[in-house]
């Protein structure tokens, strides 16, 4: 056992320096990203579908094109946060009263709160030893009520997603990954997100890529989950009545906007009666990484 004095009684400190502030993402912001808020400013289109400006809004859609490509996916959605892509991905997998999705003990809040929130029950499962969700729980917690499983992500290690590919199929399950904190982590060599019926992750000013605030799903197929997803976000809008998403747009709209994240604040009444009907909405809102 090491005889030297500690720090605190006045040994040699292990560290000279503070260690890294909390805002990873945050810190890697310099003119690049000033510039692009200033292009926003400028253009007065501080909405995704509407501005003064000749120039249409683009900065939502070309940030949905640009992370469908750095994921290597096919479709991206921009909504307001973490949170909103869970709420959007459990209302476009058909989630409704009654219906069990099993998540982890360990996890945010938010995994489970977005269950509840589509009137479902979370089951809650055991994690194993890598403080994921544990596959073999996750087998014997499977009901004739089960509709869906939320892997999560979680603080970068990824779940064991060849495991849970086969449990979903096997019962016919929705797979709904959690990256909201393993933006940029793969499996395998594949993206997380990219495993399941839809991945839904997060920008919020902790994660390592940010924007403050705001978050993207990433449906697996354009036709009935990419479809549904949109519609979703509509429901989240409609039940929410908007409150919280202004307070947060009058704080970051433009930075938000110009650093690519997604404000989806438009005509939620319109959708709200379809929400469960992707063939009622316009199909602009999905952005393909091979759309021009």
């Amino acid at each position: 056992m090491s005889k030297e004095k500690l720090a605190l009684y006045g040994g040699t400190p292990a560290r000279t320096a503070p260690w890294p502030r909390t805002f990873p993402g945050a810190l890697d912001m310099g003119d690049e990203e000033a510039q692009a808020v200033m292009e926003v400013l400028q253009s007065r289109n501080l909405f995704r579908y509407a501005g003064p400006s000749d120039v249409a809004p683009h900065k939502v859609k070309d940030f949905e094109k640009a992370f469908a490509a750095h994921l290597g996916a096919r479709y991206v959605l921009g909504v307001t946060s973490g949170t909103a892509a869970l709420m959007t991905a459990l209302a476009a997998a058909g989630i409704g009263p009654g219906d069990e999705v099993i998540i982890p003990a360990y996890t945010w809040i938010a995994t489970a709160t977005a269950v509840v929130w589509n009137m479902g029950i979370p089951i809650i499962a055991e994690v194993d030893e890598t403080l994921t969700l544990d596959p073999d729980d996750v087998a014997r917690r499977i009901t004739p009520r089960t509709r869906a499983i939320i892997p999560v992500h979680m603080r970068g290690a990824p779940c064991n997603m060849d495991a849970f590919t086969a449990l979903a199929r096997k019962h016919n399950l929705r797979l709904i990954e959690d990256v909201a904190q393993a933006n940029g982590g793969s499996y395998h060599g594949q993206r997380l997100g990219t495993f399941g019926d839809l991945g839904a992750f997060s920008l919020q000013f902790y994660k390592m890529s940010t924007t403050g605030e705001r978050g993207a799903d990433v449906p697996r197929r354009r036709g009935h989950l990419a479809s549904r997803s949109r519609c979703g976000r509509f429901r989240y809008l409609h039940r929410r009545q908007l409150s919280h998403d202004r307070d947060r747009r009058r704080a970051s709209g433009g930075a938000v906007a110009a650093a690519g994240s997604a404000d989806r604040q438009a005509a939620c009444r319109q959708g709200a009666d379809h929400r469960r009907h992707g063939r009622y909405l316009p199909r602009e809102g999905l952005c393909a990484a091979s759309q021009p």
